[in-house]
């Protein structure tokens, strides 16, 4: 079994000495193998989930990362494309509901259908800077937050939900909301957390530089991507556990 440092070193390996694509094996293959086994994970929100071709963001080195580990996992959603691609997945089980441009209020509209048909025991969510480009104050963002996680509930009463709080920008409109917001997740999450449906908290925010980390002051770069991954990745180790019922490992998936 890898350790978290050896996982790490062992995707990029395999992706390339850091390029995060890896050979294109077709949508409909990768579409198959997790469809309907293991624990159902959704990356679920704007453009920092969806990534595009030459900037994939979190998804694919964090789902290399679980199977690295060897967890049992299945990311779900009806979505499969980076940002204006045309062809699909790349190498990896790329299902996800991850949308440019949506804001948490669009989401919010959206979101019941696919949720009912998705059914994830795991969402990772992140939404909410289309909000304050748009000018929205992020008490009502959050409430917006809070209502797609009462939707998700309403799927899967048990659905544990992971929100980022949201890595900084360099948008000068937006940049000194986005403490104020990830307050405002910290608190909601407080709020709706349970045993039985977990609500908690990832910081995308720390350690995170606008400059250095996107390569639009905005969306994650190469490294951007890997920073993100990793949090998400150690957020998810114990959450596995309690879904699972057990430890993390035991959803280990073992070849003869």
């Amino acid at each position: 079994m890898l350790s978290m440092r050896g996982t790490w070193k062992h995707v990029w390996t395999v992706a390339g000495g850091g390029m995060v694509f890896a050979l294109l094996i077709g949508a409909w293959f990768w579409r198959q193998v997790g469809r309907d086994t293991g624990i159902r994970i959704m990356p679920l929100g704007d453009s920092m989930t969806q990534g595009t071709k030459v900037y994939p963001g979190y998804r694919v080195l964090l789902w290399k990362a679980l199977r690295a580990q060897g967890m049992n996992v299945n990311f779900v959603g009806r979505e499969q494309r980076y940002y204006m691609e045309r062809w699909g997945a790349w190498g990896f089980d790329a299902d996800h509901e991850g949308h440019w441009g949506w804001t948490a209020k669009r989401l919010l509209e959206e979101l019941e259908p696919l949720a009912s048909e998705a059914q994830p025991d795991i969402v990772l969510l992140q939404i909410g800077i289309n909000d304050l480009f748009g000018g929205r104050r992020p008490h009502a963002i959050a409430e917006n937050i809070e209502q797609i996680i009462q939707s998700l509930r309403g799927a899967n009463p048990r659905v544990a939900v992971l929100v980022a709080q949201l890595p900084p920008v360099l948008d000068d409109q937006s940049k000194p909301l986005i403490p104020e917001l990830n307050r405002e997740i910290i608190g909601l999450a407080t709020r709706l957390d349970s045993a039985e449906a977990r609500v908690l908290t990832v910081d995308q925010y720390s350690g995170y530089d606008a400059a250095a980390d996107t390569y639009d002051w905005l969306h994650p770069n190469e490294q951007g991507g890997r920073k993100m991954a990793e949090r998400w990745f150690s957020a998810l180790l114990p959450v596995l556990a309690e879904v699972s019922g057990s430890d993390a490992r035991a959803l280990v998936t073992r070849k003869p």
